[in-house]
């Protein structure tokens, strides 16, 4: 009989660890985190010159971590025009769009001096427009926004 009762002790030990296992699961019950992103620096020193009715913008290369996921190999330039009749709404998101891909040369991926960069277009009388500059890395990763430039002309 002792066989018997330690049969049954092991049985029921056994289903009791079973059960507790089912009820532990694999921890936090949240939403996947995709992989780990290494975003390249966002420009923060976009300025501008107005010469006539031509626009030229101006920035340079932010510092980046020395590694080729985050190497930067050009940038974005967007703009939002609005006609000057139609800004009453101060607080109303700007629409922007693309206007320019301003690539790194080779020469200038290689080199440890900041890197200046610049874009040029004419404008139109009577209208806001609203800058912006992305970076990006060769992955297509894309940086954070710039510091926003905005013309009344």
């Amino acid at each position: 009989m002792t066989f018997n009762i330690d049969r049954r002790w092991y049985l029921q030990f056994f289903l009791l660890i079973i059960l507790n296992l089912s009820w532990i699961g694999c921890g936090k019950k949240a939403t996947p985190v995709p992989p780990r992103r290494y975003i390249p620096p966002a420009v923060n020193d976009l300025s501008y010159r107005l010469t006539g009715g031509t626009l030229n913008l101006a920035w340079t290369i932010p510092e980046a971590k020395k590694t080729k996921i985050t190497r930067i190999t050009g940038c974005m330039v967007f703009r939002a025009k609005i006609s000057i009749s139609d800004s009453d709404c101060q607080t109303c998101p700007a629409e922007f769009e693309s206007v320019a891909d301003v690539p790194l040369e080779g020469d200038r991926r290689n080199t440890d001096k900041p890197k200046d960069m610049r874009y040029s277009e004419a404008i139109e009388h009577g209208y806001r427009y609203t800058y912006k500059v992305n970076c990006y890395s060769k992955k297509g990763i894309s940086s954070k926004d710039s510091n926003y430039i905005e013309i009344i002309y």
